[in-house]
């Protein structure tokens, strides 16, 4: 009776032909060594293409550190091999968890140009602080990026930002607005009593608001640094962020033509921020005449 031989698919096939050559490389030890080394520069050759080694000042770098310093992680694990003999290795990750799509699309492009053209964008289910939901992963792996940016100082990360110029500075305070930023723009009811005559008054009032809340001081005050470089002026006060979160810095944009100026240098890569930021836009240009002097 004749038995059916199973047909290998081509991972399989090339898994099979690597055992084959390994066996009969292993009989000489001299050959194997030469293998050994052909196959570190090869992957050595392989990582040089796809990881950069130098970080010049660009305003799509501008804008991965600016995501950097809100949401995104940068850190160094040890993974354990699959030999117990043999010691673990290092990892060195740049990373992104968010919940909107084109805010993980913006800067796993941004990372691609700039850290590593080998980047991954995977969707997962995740619980936060906030519920239970869908997320975007962004992850790359660069032991040369997570080494500059871990030696970088809070003076020499804001110097390196501000060679980038002025589309550099706007890129670095995008990536923290998209990450930390809240834009407010709705009609709040307002109760008013007239001194004259003593009736309440029931109006509306217009809030427009654009703000940025962290706990590092260190970190609003460099964006302060840099909003004033673009002619945007701020305000630093102290908050509790939702009543979960307290002792919080927020520095706010509440003059109408600062408003203006964030609209349109610096803006949002997220669809319903941006959305927001075009209503305070149109709302500011529509009413000059309640601009302060």
């Amino acid at each position: 009776m004749l038995t059916k031989t199973k047909k290998m698919n081509y991972r399989q096939a090339q898994s099979e032909r690597m055992k084959k050559i390994w066996k009969e490389r292993k009989k000489d030890p001299e050959q194997m060594k030469k293998w050994k080394q052909k196959l570190s520069q090869w992957g050595k050759m392989a990582t040089q293409k796809n990881i950069k080694q130098t970080f010049s000042p660009t305003p799509e770098l501008s804008y991965v550190l600016g995501v950097i310093e809100g949401d995104g992680f940068v850190y160094t694990c040890k993974v354990k091999r699959r030999s117990s003999s043999q010691p673990p290795y290092e990892q060195n990750i740049v990373e992104l968890i968010v919940k909107d799509k084109e805010f993980a699309e913006e800067f796993s492009e941004a990372v691609k140009a700039t850290i590593n053209t080998k980047t991954r964008m995977t969707k997962t289910k995740r619980k936060s602080d906030w519920g239970t939901g869908e997320y975007y992963v962004v992850r790359t792996y660069s032991s040369p990026f997570v080494k500059w940016y871990k030696a970088l100082t809070k003076q020499q990360l804001t110097t390196h930002i501000e060679k980038s110029g002025k589309k550099g500075i706007a890129s670095f305070i995008r990536g923290f607005f998209d990450s930390d930023g809240t834009a407010y723009f709705k009609r709040n009811p307002v109760t008013k009593i007239s001194p004259d005559t003593g009736i309440t008054l029931h109006t509306s009032a217009m809030q427009r608001q654009i703000k940025i809340v962290k706990s590092d001081k260190q970190k609003i005050l460099m964006l302060q640094h840099l909003l004033k470089n673009l002619n945007i002026t701020t305000t630093i006060t102290m908050t509790d962020y939702n009543g979960k979160r307290k002792n919080m810095y927020q520095i706010r944009i509440i003059r109408a033509e600062s408003q203006v100026k964030f609209c349109k240098q610096i803006g949002s890569s997220i669809p319903r921020k941006a959305q927001t930021l075009k209503n305070i836009l149109k709302w500011n240009l529509n009413h000059k005449q309640f601009w302060r002097k």
